[in-house]
Protein backbone atom coordinates (compact mmCIF):
# COMPACT_ATOMS: atom_id res chain seq x y z
CA UNK A 1 0.00 0.00 0.00
CA UNK A 2 1.89 3.13 -0.99
CA UNK A 3 1.97 6.07 1.68
CA UNK A 4 0.32 9.32 0.78
CA UNK A 5 3.53 10.34 -1.19
CA UNK A 6 2.86 7.84 -3.35
CA UNK A 7 6.21 5.40 -2.22
CA UNK A 8 6.23 2.11 -1.23
CA UNK A 9 9.47 0.09 0.73
CA UNK A 10 11.29 -2.68 -1.52
CA UNK A 11 13.40 -5.79 0.08
CA UNK A 12 14.86 -8.24 -1.02
CA UNK A 13 15.28 -11.89 -0.52
CA UNK A 14 19.03 -13.46 -0.30
CA UNK A 15 20.41 -17.01 0.55
CA UNK A 16 20.82 -17.75 3.76
CA UNK A 17 24.12 -18.21 4.38
CA UNK A 18 25.93 -19.49 7.82
CA UNK A 19 27.25 -15.86 8.05
CA UNK A 20 23.88 -13.97 7.27
CA UNK A 21 24.42 -10.31 9.14
CA UNK A 22 20.72 -10.85 9.42
CA UNK A 23 18.31 -13.41 9.98
CA UNK A 24 15.54 -11.73 11.48
CA UNK A 25 12.86 -12.57 9.21
CA UNK A 26 13.64 -16.51 7.25
CA UNK A 27 11.24 -17.40 4.00
CA UNK A 28 10.91 -20.69 2.23
CA UNK A 29 9.43 -21.54 -0.90
CA UNK A 30 6.30 -22.44 1.26
CA UNK A 31 6.07 -18.74 2.32
CA UNK A 32 5.64 -17.69 -1.70
CA UNK A 33 6.54 -19.34 -5.18
CA UNK A 34 8.82 -16.99 -5.54
CA UNK A 35 11.52 -18.51 -3.13
CA UNK A 36 13.06 -21.06 -4.39
CA UNK A 37 15.83 -22.22 -2.07
CA UNK A 38 15.14 -23.94 0.46
CA UNK A 39 15.89 -20.80 3.42
CA UNK A 40 16.44 -17.33 2.10
CA UNK A 41 16.38 -13.82 4.48
CA UNK A 42 14.86 -10.62 4.04
CA UNK A 43 18.18 -8.70 3.54
CA UNK A 44 16.80 -5.34 5.71
CA UNK A 45 20.14 -3.63 5.38
CA UNK A 46 18.95 -2.86 1.67
CA UNK A 47 15.82 -2.03 1.69
CA UNK A 48 14.64 1.24 0.50
CA UNK A 49 11.57 3.66 -0.63
CA UNK A 50 10.51 3.40 -3.84
CA UNK A 51 8.21 5.51 -6.02
CA UNK A 52 5.04 3.10 -6.86
CA UNK A 53 4.18 5.46 -9.93
CA UNK A 54 8.11 4.08 -10.91
CA UNK A 55 6.19 0.50 -11.63
CA UNK A 56 4.51 0.73 -14.53
CA UNK A 57 7.87 1.96 -16.53
CA UNK A 58 9.70 -0.61 -14.83
CA UNK A 59 7.45 -3.33 -16.06
CA UNK A 60 7.17 -1.74 -19.34
CA UNK A 61 10.88 -2.24 -20.20
CA UNK A 62 11.25 -5.35 -18.69
CA UNK A 63 13.16 -4.24 -15.72
CA UNK A 64 10.91 -5.70 -13.14
CA UNK A 65 8.19 -8.53 -13.55
CA UNK A 66 5.10 -8.43 -11.54
CA UNK A 67 4.38 -11.70 -9.44
CA UNK A 68 1.92 -13.22 -7.17
CA UNK A 69 1.18 -11.66 -4.47
CA UNK A 70 2.20 -12.24 -0.68
CA UNK A 71 0.08 -13.67 1.88
CA UNK A 72 -1.09 -10.95 4.04
CA UNK A 73 0.79 -13.18 6.80
CA UNK A 74 4.07 -12.92 4.54
CA UNK A 75 3.72 -9.31 4.60
CA UNK A 76 3.25 -9.24 8.42
CA UNK A 77 5.67 -11.32 8.92
CA UNK A 78 8.15 -8.84 6.89
CA UNK A 79 6.99 -5.89 7.64
CA UNK A 80 7.12 -6.97 11.84
CA UNK A 81 10.82 -8.03 10.63
CA UNK A 82 11.91 -4.65 9.27
CA UNK A 83 10.59 -3.13 12.51
CA UNK A 84 12.68 -5.82 14.61
CA UNK A 85 15.95 -5.33 12.52
CA UNK A 86 18.68 -3.80 13.70
CA UNK A 87 19.93 -3.45 10.35
CA UNK A 88 16.62 -1.77 8.87
CA UNK A 89 17.52 2.01 7.25
CA UNK A 90 16.17 4.67 9.67
CA UNK A 91 13.90 6.32 6.62
CA UNK A 92 12.35 2.90 6.25
CA UNK A 93 11.93 1.75 9.46
CA UNK A 94 9.72 4.84 10.38
CA UNK A 95 7.92 4.54 6.94
CA UNK A 96 6.88 0.66 7.78
CA UNK A 97 5.80 2.14 11.47
CA UNK A 98 3.75 4.82 9.84
CA UNK A 99 1.29 2.34 7.12
CA UNK A 100 -1.79 1.66 8.13
CA UNK A 101 -1.82 -1.18 6.59
CA UNK A 102 -3.39 -3.89 8.33
CA UNK A 103 -3.84 -7.52 7.27
CA UNK A 104 -7.29 -9.06 6.38
CA UNK A 105 -9.65 -9.58 9.45
CA UNK A 106 -9.69 -14.09 9.31
CA UNK A 107 -13.08 -15.15 9.15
Amino acid sequence: MPDRDNDVVIVNATDIENDSPDTTCIVTPADHPYFTLPKSVIFYQKAYIFGAANFEGLIKHGQFKPRQPASDELIARIRRGARDSEKTPLDVWEMVGRCPWRPAART
